[in-house]
């Protein structure tokens, strides 16, 4: 086997000689008259500010990085490829001789099979020559031959040129092709080794930067994932090994705050539009790939893949039907998600969930590119109640001396719930700024959509007491005086709408994320002696109420887009519940001390 390795040597060269070369390859002249119309718009503009200097004609080269250059590269090769199996020798897959393989090539990158030196000899000089008459070198840097017996590395003292430059043997440590390191065989254990740290390496880089939840979740499965991906079905991973990069994944997500060490860890690999982080798995992806590898060897017709399909397949498993039951990622995700939600403490919130919540679109905030990694581990631990309350303490840690009553009001059991939404010392203080924020995100769109002054940004927005122009009017927690005495007359937002002679009474709350569908209901029915009262007072054609209800944890019903539209709020559900989640995180931090 020898390794040969191209120096492009025609990057400098007159484009009537590239010209000449394709024709020497015997290009059809089409693709001919394709480059030539091409070199004659190879121009380059040089510029002064804003100023232009002129043009330039380029003559020579092609650019590094024009789709022009590997193209050319590669049908300059092509004929290399024909020359090679004219000699009809290499080495034999099966016993008959046939089929035989002489050669691999991928870009600069050439390897040569023989069964004899002598053979190999004979192909080294046709490569050679062929190279020469187009003006191609060896690389002899990355040159080198293996002599391969019976299974095992042979004394080879290398290969002749017809230059008399040498080809050495390999050395120990192998050399890399299409980024796989081989000898005479592939290294799996240094390739996996060298492929491991550079995983690791970069997990390591994404989760110390600055990157928020969502994108360093995407940066880990596009950055960092692929670089095992990319060798699973050649590598020769098992199971401990790929489970072992998994758990030093959720180790590293621990040590840097994105997830929490009682986090559930199924959750993690679901996707986020089901309530997941989204994590690509190791153990899965090189599962995935090597059985899609297994499958295309399995049922290629290739003469040279079904003679080496026992190399390909694996212990003799996934032959035949036993290929079709291999499961698709959605369904991985369906099983991981059963078993999230089928956990006692893990899966209770998904579970209290059924039938209150909006399946889909209480999961946006997940989606969400600016929630900080930590508040976004923060906040999956308190669904998963893995934070350790008081009441945790004492009821499953079972810490000796411990106490399950609330910290801070000492007359409830101190669960996520209670710290959230059911603490009396934080009822006018946290809950009424948590709250407050949600409303002025609200006041900010009604703003925006009717021309009057705001911030900049919607979460920096200070609401005014009242705002009027010739179309609408806004009153912002305002007292509404009556003929008579009505209890609940205090709207977080109230808009009149001049045009239209109509008004909306817009009501928001941050209950527990259990409450949110009675919460809605009991909103509409409060306000209905306000909506009696302003409709005769105000002469008004129509009243609508409307409650703006998240929970807690950021749950929504399945009313909040129809509530959202009817007050023309253009502002995204995860953005309003995003601030309604940063004020539990807040409220989590204070409270518990993390």
């Amino acid at each position: 086997m020898t390794f040969i390795d191209y120096k492009k040597a025609y990057d400098s060269v007159p484009h009537s000689w590239i010209l000449s070369c394709l024709t020497m390859c015997g290009i059809s002249s089409s693709i001919i008259d394709l480059f030539e119309a091409s070199f004659k718009q190879s121009y380059v503009n040089l510029m002064l500010g804003k100023v232009s200097l002129g043009r330039i004609k380029i003559n020579r080269g092609l650019f590094q990085g024009d789709s022009v250059s590997p193209i050319h590269f590669i049908i300059s090769l092509i004929p290399l490829s024909i020359l090679l199996n004219k000699h009809d020798i290499g080495y034999s897959l099966e016993k008959g001789g046939r089929p035989k393989v002489s050669h691999r090539l991928y870009m600069d990158d050439l390897k040569l099979y023989a069964e004899s030196e002598d053979e190999m000899q004979t192909l080294v000089n046709t490569t050679a020559e062929f190279s020469s008459d187009i003006k191609m070198e060896f690389g002899l840097e990355k040159c080198a031959v293996v002599k391969v017996k019976k299974g095992a590395r042979a004394v080879f003292e290398g290969i002749s040129l017809p230059t008399g430059e040498q080809i050495h043997e390999l050395e120990d440590e192998g050399y890399k092709y299409l980024g796989i390191l081989e000898a005479n065989d592939i290294l799996h254990k240094e390739m996996k080794a060298l492929v491991t740290k550079e995983y690791i390496r970069r997990v390591k880089k994404v989760l110390k930067s600055q990157l928020h939840g969502w994108n360093s979740i995407q940066a880990i499965n596009t950055w960092a994932v692929p670089v095992i991906r990319y060798g699973a079905g050649i590598l020769s991973w098992n199971a401990g090994e790929t489970k072992a990069l998994d758990v030093k994944t959720r180790k590293l997500m621990r040590i840097n705050g994105a997830h929490h060490p009682q986090g559930d860890v199924d959750r993690l690999y679901v996707s986020r539009q089901l309530g997941g982080r989204g994590l690509h798995s190791i153990e899965e992806v090189v599962k995935r790939e090597e059985n899609a590898l297994t499958t295309y060897v399995v049922r290629s017709r290739d003469p040279e893949l079904i003679a080496l399909k026992d190399y390909f397949v694996k212990d003799k498993i996934l032959l035949g039907e036993e290929i079709e039951k291999d499961i698709d990622r959605t369904q991985r995700e369906e099983i991981r998600k059963e078993k999230w939600t089928a956990k006692v403490m893990h899966g209770q919130f998904p579970r209290q969930m059924v039938g209150i919540a909006d399946p889909l679109t209480s999961w946006n905030w997940l989606t969400q590119q600016d929630l900080k990694k930590e508040t976004e581990g923060l906040l999956i631990a308190a669904q998963d109640q893995a934070l350790r309350t008081n009441y945790v303490k004492h009821r499953i840690d079972k810490t000796p001396g411990s106490s399950p009553l609330c910290r801070l009001c000492r007359n409830h059991y101190e669960t996520i719930d209670h710290i959230l939404n059911g603490c009396p010392k934080l009822s006018q203080t946290e809950y009424k700024c948590r709250h407050d924020k949600v409303a002025a995100a609200l006041h900010w769109s009604l703003c925006k959509e009717y021309g009057f002054p705001r911030s900049k940004r919607w979460y920096e927005h200070r609401a005014e007491k009242v705002l009027e122009n010739e179309k609408v009017k806004i009153l912002w927690d305002f007292h509404v005086q009556s003929d008579h005495v009505i209890e609940h007359c205090r709207p977080d937002l109230l808009l009149v709408d001049k045009v239209t002679n109509a008004a909306t009474i817009i009501d928001v709350a941050i209950p527990g994320d259990t409450r949110i569908l009675d919460r809605e209901q009991e909103k509409i029915l409060k306000y209905q002696d306000l909506k009696r009262e302003i409709k005769k007072n105000w002469n008004l054609r129509k009243v609508t109420i409307v409650p703006v209800v998240i929970g807690a944890l950021g749950t929504i019903t399945i009313n909040f887009r129809k509530h959202l539209d009817a007050v023309h709020c253009n502002l995204s559900i995860s953005n309003l519940q995003k601030t309604a989640l940063l004020g539990s995180a807040r409220i989590l931090r204070m409270v518990l001390d993390i």
